[in-house]
């Protein structure tokens, strides 16, 4: 039993990563793009940059912190609880149906597997010794139904988690794109942390 929960931990820590993961129409940021904002400054040394150009970038970072940020927040949000990225990006409808789906497969999944149960199983759950002696039996194999019904629902219901993730990402995006949603560039002193005492609030 501890190997399958092994099992079902790396695998729903996959789909999350995949969910995550960069997507083809995502372009990367890198310090050339961040020089690029500030006009001016892309053939100069960082000893020839001035203080209001330094200022400059440091803004032009913050907003990009920001916006990746909000569309990682989304994204981890509809992953872990289908729906709720989309409730944050302001897509209540989508958000809904994701949610719906997602009940119905867990407990429709659930309920299958219950009433999948053999009888003779049925009578003896609460006692460990006699179930550790059915599992270890040729009766087990009668369980195989109701594992079948739950593996697939629990997988039906991972694959909604990972296309919700991506979904609610895609929208944190488009909201960004169209300027639905903007951020405004937030350079905070902090007392703790590395680097030299600054972190960027989102």
């Amino acid at each position: 039993m501890k190997h399958f929960y092994l099992i079902v931990s790396l695998i729903v820590f996959g789909s999350g990563v995949y969910a995550e993961s960069p997507k083809a129409g995502t372009s990367p940021f890198g310090a050339q793009d961040l020089l690029e904002q500030v006009p001016g400054v892309e053939n100069k040394t960082s000893a020839e940059l001035t203080l209001a150009e330094r200022a400059k970038l440091a803004d032009a970072f913050s907003v990009v912190i920001q916006e990746r940020m909000y569309t990682g927040r989304a994204a981890v949000a509809s992953f872990l609880v289908p729906g709720l990225g989309q409730f944050m990006i302001g897509k209540p409808l989508e958000g809904s149906l994701r949610l719906a789906t997602q009940l119905a497969l867990i407990g429709g999944s659930m309920a299958g597997a219950y009433y999948l149960l053999p009888a003779d199983f049925e009578s003896i759950r609460g006692d460990r010794s006699e179930m550790r002696d059915y599992m270890a039996s040729a009766d087990a194999v009668k369980l195989l139904p109701s594992w079948g019904v739950m593996a697939g629902g629990m997988t039906l219901a991972l694959v909604n988690a990972v296309f919700s993730s991506r979904s609610a990402a895609d929208g944190a995006r488009a909201n960004i794109e169209t300027g639905r949603v903007s951020f405004e560039p937030s350079l905070l002193h902090s007392a703790g942390g590395m680097g030299m005492g600054f972190r960027f609030a989102y």
